[in-house]
């Protein structure tokens, strides 16, 4: 009757252990032993399943049968650590029954004072990149632990109980706490493992007219505005069974100069519930300019596990914004504890969101292609033609007019104060029009000051500016600026990941050469050309014109005088 219960003790522990942290089955292993003393060189092929390939997963023994010289007469603790924590002092039971609150101590022990330790092997992966591992064991409590591999695992795996026992009479599954000798048929069986894990994931968004996007594009005015762009990071909390005693997630964000945190529009949200001012959820830290950092107490993140997590916030595009494919970039990290033994062993996560703001008339980038680092040439200021010496020969060209004021108007959009959107800039002595900090979108484009000698030519341009981003990845795949609805500018970029490899130049369908010294290009048919004329021509100071009518104008004063006294005089008399 005590051996009875004893056994039904054990069947009962194997229930509540296989029930807390993992899903089992029974599978014998090794055939009859009829006439073999039982000892450690009996083992059978145990399994943990559905890991992830490339980690690292580990068998240490916690309980091993006692063996003697006939067969085993029962089980002990491997250490007196484990021993500690499975073994009654009072009644002295043996450690057969094993908890979900021991599991935890165990798991948060020493590991290196095991001496009964199994690296298990994996097999091929399936569709899904997991796999199972198998190690030949002697009898006893094993307990499994994945770590990390060749490869970094998303997931977080919780300690798993692995049982190879002893069974006699050759078909029950019971594990035998009594006696076991050579004289009774027994087998060895196993409970394997099946790994339960919770795997976060980490989304990056920018928020655009409600929708969530990874790319837009915006526009920066003046030396202190700019537009607002809003952000949203979405994730989880892992899940942490009781194995993690401590743990660490943690959520950081970081901005690209280009663009201003405002600290104080930072929320952060739990499974649907404002956390934003909940002192005993988070701690934000780290917070600048440039980026903040929300660290979540480890006792409120194993409380609201497979809860999912929402911050938002936003930020300004400033005067220091990138510009065409030079993005501002801005990175979203999740950092989370996925060793039970080890709360800074973390996994790392990231994704990113692209900003882009366009220019006319300047560099398209200068960070990928320096062949083709150089103005982009959209618009030019002209003036009358003039010859130049080419060396071999003489050619005419047209002069580049330096000192013209534009000024460039958005007529599709406002600004969220309800002002326009307007730019003014003064042609360089290339005659171009640097805009930069532009949004896609419509503009009316007007010269308001002429350079010194022409006259103002005061009739309105129409520039459209429209790009291409990827909706996956929020990278700039295109961007084109047309004015007036015929010269078009359009620039196409090829990538690898975010790095650009190649861009092609392309004005009305033909591709342009590199631009020459004299920043003329050939096959750019399509650069809009706004033309001044000059104003008629003066006679120039102290010239033969300007004496006739300064001899003129004297003459007629002395004339005037002459009548003025000799009228006086008649009056006179």
């Amino acid at each position: 009757m005590k051996r009875f219960k004893k056994v039904f003790a054990v069947i009962l522990s194997l229930a509540m252990v296989l029930g807390m942290s993992l899903t089992s089955f029974a599978a014998p292993v090794v055939s009859n032993g009829d006439g073999k003393v039982p000892s450690d060189e009996n083992k059978a092929t145990a399994t943990a399943s559905n890991i992830e390939a490339g980690a690292v997963v580990t068998a240490y023994r916690i309980v091993k049968p006692s063996y003697t010289s006939n067969g085993i007469t029962g089980y002990e603790a491997t250490t007196e650590a484990v021993k500690a924590i499975l073994v009654d002092a009072e009644k002295k039971e043996a450690p057969t029954i094993v908890t979900s609150a021991q599991i935890t101590e165990i798991a948060n022990l020493d590991l290196t004072q095991f001496s009964d330790v199994v690296v298990m092997k994996g097999g091929d992966p399936d569709t899904n990149g997991l796999t199972t591992y198998t190690a030949e064991l002697p009898a006893g409590y094993w307990m499994v632990i994945v770590s990390k591999g060749s490869t970094q695992y998303n997931k977080v795996y919780n300690p798993m109980l692995l049982g190879v026992y002893y069974s006699k009479s050759g078909s029950n599954s019971q594990l035998t706490m009594g006696p076991v000798d050579a004289a009774e048929n027994w087998t060895l069986e196993t409970e394997n493992a099946f790994a339960k894990s919770s795997e976060p994931t980490l989304q990056k968004f920018i928020v655009e007219d409600g929708e969530e996007v990874k790319g837009n594009d915006v526009a920066f005015v003046g030396d202190n505005y700019g537009d607002v762009v809003n952000f949203r990071i979405k994730t989880q909390i892992p899940s942490y069974s009781d194995d993690y005693e401590d743990v660490m997630v943690k959520i950081a964000d970081t901005l690209d100069p280009g663009l201003t945190l405002d600290m104080n529009s930072i929320t952060v949200s739990v499974g649907g519930t404002d956390v934003t001012n909940d002192k005993v959820a988070y701690t934000a830290h780290d917070v600048t300019v440039a980026g903040f950092t929300i660290d979540f107490f480890s006792d409120y993140a194993k409380l609201n596990g497979n809860k999912e997590v929402i911050v938002e916030y936003s930020a300004t595009i400033n005067k220091d914004a990138n510009i065409n494919y030079d993005f501002n970039k801005n990175t979203a990290t999740l950092d989370y504890t996925n060793n039970p033994s080890n709360v800074e062993d973390a996994k790392h996560l990231e994704d990113q969101t692209y900003t882009y703001t366009f220019a006319i008339d300047s560099d398209i980038t200068g960070k990928y292609d320096e062949e083709w680092k150089k103005l982009t040439e959209e618009i030019v200021k002209t003036g009358d033609k003039k010859v130049i010496d080419l060396g071999g020969g003489q050619s005419t060209v047209t002069t580049r007019l330096e000192g013209a004021e534009f000024t460039l108007t958005r007529t599709d959009k406002k600004r969220p104060d309800g002002t326009d959107y307007v730019y003014t800039k003064v042609t360089d002595e290339n005659g171009y029009l640097k805009f930069r900090g532009l949004d896609a979108g419509t503009y009316t484009l007007v010269e308001t000051k002429a350079p010194e000698g022409y006259s103002l030519n005061n009739t309105p341009a129409t520039v459209v500016i429209t790009s291409d981003i990827d909706e996956t990845t929020g990278l700039l795949n295109s961007y084109t600026i047309t004015i007036n609805g015929e010269k078009t500018s359009t620039y196409k970029a090829t990538y690898e990941g975010e790095t650009i490899t190649k861009i092609e130049y392309v004005n009305g369908g033909t591709q342009l050469d590199k631009p020459d010294e004299n920043h003329q290009t050939t096959g750019a048919s399509d650069i809009f050309e706004i033309k001044n004329t000059k104003l008629a021509a003066l006679p120039s100071t102290g010239g033969i014109g300007t004496t006739i009518f300064t001899i003129g104008g004297c003459a007629i004063m002395i004339i005037a005088a002459a009548l003025f006294f000799a009228s006086r005089r008649k009056t006179a008399k």
